[in-house]
Protein backbone atom coordinates (compact mmCIF):
# COMPACT_ATOMS: atom_id res chain seq x y z
CA UNK A 1 0.00 0.00 0.00
CA UNK A 2 0.86 3.51 -0.39
CA UNK A 3 -0.59 7.12 0.59
CA UNK A 4 0.45 10.50 -0.22
CA UNK A 5 -0.24 14.08 -1.73
CA UNK A 6 -0.71 15.05 -5.42
CA UNK A 7 -0.09 18.43 -6.17
CA UNK A 8 -1.73 20.54 -8.85
CA UNK A 9 -1.52 23.16 -10.62
CA UNK A 10 -4.73 24.49 -13.01
CA UNK A 11 -4.69 27.12 -15.55
CA UNK A 12 -8.34 27.64 -16.67
CA UNK A 13 -9.43 27.40 -20.17
CA UNK A 14 -12.44 27.31 -21.93
CA UNK A 15 -15.14 28.27 -19.98
CA UNK A 16 -13.26 28.42 -16.85
CA UNK A 17 -10.67 30.99 -19.08
CA UNK A 18 -8.94 33.50 -16.31
CA UNK A 19 -9.32 30.95 -12.87
CA UNK A 20 -6.39 29.14 -11.70
CA UNK A 21 -5.28 26.92 -8.19
CA UNK A 22 -2.71 25.17 -7.12
CA UNK A 23 -4.04 22.28 -4.13
CA UNK A 24 -2.50 19.02 -2.70
CA UNK A 25 -4.91 16.57 -2.63
CA UNK A 26 -4.60 13.15 -0.59
CA UNK A 27 -4.42 9.98 -2.42
CA UNK A 28 -3.90 6.18 -1.43
CA UNK A 29 -3.55 2.99 -3.13
CA UNK A 30 -1.98 -0.38 -3.42
CA UNK A 31 -1.11 -3.15 -5.84
CA UNK A 32 -1.11 -6.80 -6.24
CA UNK A 33 1.18 -9.34 -8.17
CA UNK A 34 2.37 -12.59 -9.20
CA UNK A 35 5.50 -13.52 -10.77
CA UNK A 36 7.09 -16.83 -11.70
CA UNK A 37 11.41 -17.20 -12.07
CA UNK A 38 13.30 -19.67 -13.99
CA UNK A 39 17.18 -19.71 -13.17
CA UNK A 40 19.95 -20.61 -14.99
CA UNK A 41 23.06 -20.19 -13.11
CA UNK A 42 25.18 -20.81 -15.66
CA UNK A 43 23.34 -18.19 -17.94
CA UNK A 44 20.70 -15.93 -17.17
CA UNK A 45 17.39 -16.04 -15.02
CA UNK A 46 14.41 -14.68 -16.82
CA UNK A 47 11.03 -13.33 -14.72
CA UNK A 48 7.44 -12.99 -15.64
CA UNK A 49 5.32 -10.86 -13.59
CA UNK A 50 1.50 -8.95 -13.59
CA UNK A 51 0.63 -6.85 -11.25
CA UNK A 52 -2.43 -4.72 -10.71
CA UNK A 53 -2.63 -1.28 -9.43
CA UNK A 54 -5.28 0.27 -7.47
CA UNK A 55 -5.20 4.28 -6.65
CA UNK A 56 -7.50 6.76 -5.36
CA UNK A 57 -7.06 10.29 -5.63
CA UNK A 58 -9.50 12.08 -3.43
CA UNK A 59 -11.65 15.06 -4.56
CA UNK A 60 -11.26 18.83 -3.78
CA UNK A 61 -13.12 21.86 -3.74
CA UNK A 62 -11.97 25.45 -4.27
CA UNK A 63 -15.44 27.61 -3.25
CA UNK A 64 -13.63 30.99 -3.87
CA UNK A 65 -12.91 29.94 -7.44
CA UNK A 66 -16.23 28.01 -7.77
CA UNK A 67 -14.09 25.04 -9.08
CA UNK A 68 -14.78 21.13 -7.78
CA UNK A 69 -13.05 18.13 -8.73
CA UNK A 70 -14.46 15.07 -8.22
CA UNK A 71 -12.75 11.44 -6.67
CA UNK A 72 -10.43 10.15 -9.06
CA UNK A 73 -10.00 5.94 -9.73
CA UNK A 74 -7.19 4.37 -10.99
CA UNK A 75 -6.92 0.63 -12.26
CA UNK A 76 -4.11 -0.34 -13.73
CA UNK A 77 -2.69 -3.83 -14.84
CA UNK A 78 1.00 -4.22 -16.28
CA UNK A 79 2.48 -7.64 -17.75
CA UNK A 80 6.11 -8.21 -18.95
CA UNK A 81 9.35 -9.84 -18.11
CA UNK A 82 12.91 -9.01 -17.08
CA UNK A 83 16.02 -10.76 -18.01
CA UNK A 84 19.18 -10.87 -15.50
CA UNK A 85 22.77 -12.01 -16.22
CA UNK A 86 24.60 -13.92 -13.15
CA UNK A 87 26.91 -11.67 -11.39
CA UNK A 88 30.75 -11.70 -12.82
CA UNK A 89 32.81 -9.34 -10.98
CA UNK A 90 30.08 -8.89 -8.05
CA UNK A 91 28.19 -7.06 -10.97
CA UNK A 92 24.72 -8.39 -13.18
CA UNK A 93 22.59 -6.62 -15.31
CA UNK A 94 19.29 -6.97 -16.27
CA UNK A 95 16.38 -5.57 -18.77
CA UNK A 96 13.01 -5.96 -18.64
CA UNK A 97 10.47 -5.07 -21.22
CA UNK A 98 6.35 -4.27 -20.17
CA UNK A 99 2.69 -3.58 -21.40
CA UNK A 100 1.02 -1.90 -19.19
CA UNK A 101 -3.22 -0.71 -19.47
CA UNK A 102 -5.23 1.61 -17.97
CA UNK A 103 -8.96 1.04 -17.34
CA UNK A 104 -9.78 4.25 -15.64
CA UNK A 105 -7.85 7.04 -14.91
CA UNK A 106 -10.41 9.92 -15.99
CA UNK A 107 -10.01 13.38 -14.12
CA UNK A 108 -13.33 15.03 -13.75
CA UNK A 109 -14.61 18.60 -12.46
CA UNK A 110 -16.37 21.79 -12.81
CA UNK A 111 -15.90 25.53 -13.22
CA UNK A 112 -18.48 27.87 -12.39
CA UNK A 113 -21.16 25.19 -12.45
CA UNK A 114 -19.87 24.43 -15.99
CA UNK A 115 -17.90 20.99 -16.67
CA UNK A 116 -14.24 21.31 -18.16
CA UNK A 117 -12.17 19.22 -20.26
CA UNK A 118 -11.21 16.12 -18.83
CA UNK A 119 -7.71 14.47 -18.94
CA UNK A 120 -7.62 10.66 -18.95
CA UNK A 121 -4.62 8.18 -19.21
CA UNK A 122 -7.28 5.25 -20.32
CA UNK A 123 -5.36 3.44 -22.56
CA UNK A 124 -2.10 1.32 -22.84
CA UNK A 125 1.90 2.15 -22.30
CA UNK A 126 4.68 0.53 -22.91
CA UNK A 127 8.05 0.19 -20.79
CA UNK A 128 11.21 -0.78 -20.79
CA UNK A 129 14.21 -0.86 -18.43
CA UNK A 130 17.75 -1.28 -17.88
CA UNK A 131 19.45 -1.95 -14.68
CA UNK A 132 22.97 -2.72 -12.78
CA UNK A 133 23.04 -4.94 -9.20
CA UNK A 134 26.45 -4.93 -7.29
CA UNK A 135 26.46 -7.18 -4.58
CA UNK A 136 29.61 -6.55 -2.38
CA UNK A 137 28.63 -9.37 -0.34
CA UNK A 138 26.24 -12.15 0.33
CA UNK A 139 23.69 -10.12 1.95
CA UNK A 140 23.91 -6.76 0.78
CA UNK A 141 22.91 -5.59 -2.89
CA UNK A 142 22.75 -1.97 -4.84
CA UNK A 143 20.29 -1.38 -7.45
CA UNK A 144 20.71 1.21 -9.95
CA UNK A 145 18.20 1.36 -13.27
CA UNK A 146 16.75 3.86 -15.50
CA UNK A 147 13.03 3.07 -16.48
CA UNK A 148 11.05 4.91 -19.78
CA UNK A 149 7.80 4.22 -20.75
CA UNK A 150 5.84 5.95 -23.79
CA UNK A 151 1.81 5.67 -25.37
CA UNK A 152 -0.64 7.07 -22.58
CA UNK A 153 1.88 7.92 -20.31
CA UNK A 154 5.44 9.23 -20.96
CA UNK A 155 8.08 9.13 -18.63
CA UNK A 156 11.79 8.56 -17.92
CA UNK A 157 13.17 7.74 -14.43
CA UNK A 158 15.89 6.27 -12.72
CA UNK A 159 15.82 4.56 -9.55
CA UNK A 160 18.78 3.44 -6.99
CA UNK A 161 18.08 1.00 -4.59
CA UNK A 162 19.96 -0.42 -1.41
CA UNK A 163 18.88 -3.47 0.51
CA UNK A 164 20.53 -5.93 3.27
CA UNK A 165 19.14 -9.66 3.39
CA UNK A 166 19.86 -11.12 6.96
Amino acid sequence: GRAGLLTNRWDGEGPAAGRSFDGKIPYFGGRAGLSCRWENREKHSIECCGKYFYSRGNGEDFVREEISFRPTNSHRVRLGGRLAYPYQWKLAPWCGAFYEREFAGTARGSAGGLDIPQPSLKGGSTAGELGLSYRPSAAAAIDLALHGSTGIQKSVSGSLRARYEF
